[in-house]
């Protein structure tokens, strides 16, 4: 089935009748939903205490709608998805729990919180579904989202980045960000990073998720962004001189070899920057040691500059060592003939 067809009723209620439990589905909804909800703050467990109303966008077959009743008992809850076939298995499996088919560009109702998790990652264009459900959202949109994901599925259309999220939407303003590598779970389902970000309507701000905490959410969000930016232009900086200097084995080796090790410090550096939380208590102290770290970096990256400048050296030299073989060999051995 081609990618035009993946987000088609058809596609996924072909998935859904034939290999959604195959394919491990209700065991992968379990995962994220019990990652989403560990890693929610307490202002917004505390909300979930009390009688709210909510919305699992894109809640398959109900495994996630059904674990946050559990966990929330006092929760008024939907599950909603396009897949009809999907919303029968799930009011099959959680008959307690109201699950209808809806259109997640336009939902019928509204809701004091939504949340959505691994959806918005099939779409080309996954802000556009985002405006539609704070459209819906009375109080809260919580958001799970693979995050940076380079290789991405055949499903997958949008890779995240601290960069994809705006600050502000309409009415709502990002109160919480964080993000979570998987591969530190013990039998993780995801080999990679998840992001947990919850979009707030402005109104409801309070001590916990202010203003001014926001400010400061948008400026290490920003400079994360530079600081990736920088690690991804280095990397792609040193490939490129590699390549320079491919036609000599024993400068490309030895070349190599200083790039894998640069290559080492980039990636320490890129994931203490990325496992970092944005504790906005310790804004200080992470910036410190981001910086401390990308001058180690820039250290590497001059001492890698002046290896490049002596393999071109010996590429000059010998260059001009086949300039004069090539003119003895033209003037005696051509002349010769």
């Amino acid at each position: 089935m081609s990618k035009l067809d993946i987000n088609s009723n058809e596609y996924w209620d072909e998935r859904f009748i034939n290999d959604w439990e195959e394919m491990d589905g209700h065991q992968q909804t379990n995962f994220f939903v019990d990652i989403l909800m560990n890693n929610l703050p307490e202002w917004m467990k505390n909300t979930l205490q009390g009688n709210v109303t909510v919305c699992d966008a894109g809640c398959a077959e109900g495994q996630g709608a059904y674990k946050f009743k559990q966990k929330y008992q006092t929760i008024n809850i939907d599950g909603i998805d396009f897949s009809e076939v999907a919303i029968e298995k799930a009011k099959e499996l959680y008959p307690d729990i109201r699950f209808f088919k809806d259109d997640i560009y336009n939902l019928s109702k509204f809701y004091d919180i939504i949340f959505t998790s691994n959806v918005l990652e099939h779409f080309n264009n996954p802000f556009e579904i985002v405006e539609k459900l704070l459209e819906k959202t009375k109080q809260h949109l919580i958001i799970m989202v693979p995050f940076q994901e380079v290789e991405r599925l055949s499903e997958h259309f949008y890779t995240f980045n601290y960069d994809s999220f705006p600050i502000g939407i309409n009415e709502f303003v990002v109160s919480y960000f964080k993000e979570i590598d998987c591969r530190l779970i013990q039998n993780s389902l995801w080999d990679g990073k998840q992001a947990v970000v919850i979009y707030t309507k402005q109104t409801l701000l309070t001590e916990k998720n202010n203003i001014s905490s926001i400010v400061t959410l948008s400026s290490d969000l920003e400079y994360m962004k530079s600081v990736n930016e920088r690690l991804h232009e280095q990397k792609r900086e040193i490939l490129r001189l590699s390549d320079w200097g491919s036609e000599l084995s024993r400068e490309v080796k030895e070349k190599d070899s200083l790039i894998e090790e640069l290559n080492v410090k980039v990636e320490k550096i890129s994931a203490f920057v990325q496992k970092q939380q944005i504790d906005l208590e310790d804004k200080d102290q992470l910036i410190l040691d981001q910086n401390q770290k990308i001058n180690e970096v820039s250290l590497w990256g001059k001492s890698l500059y002046e290896q490049i400048l002596e393999k071109n050296q010996i590429i000059e030299e010998l260059n001009k060592k086949i300039e004069e073989v090539s003119t003895y060999i033209r003037e005696n051995i051509n002349g010769t003939d």
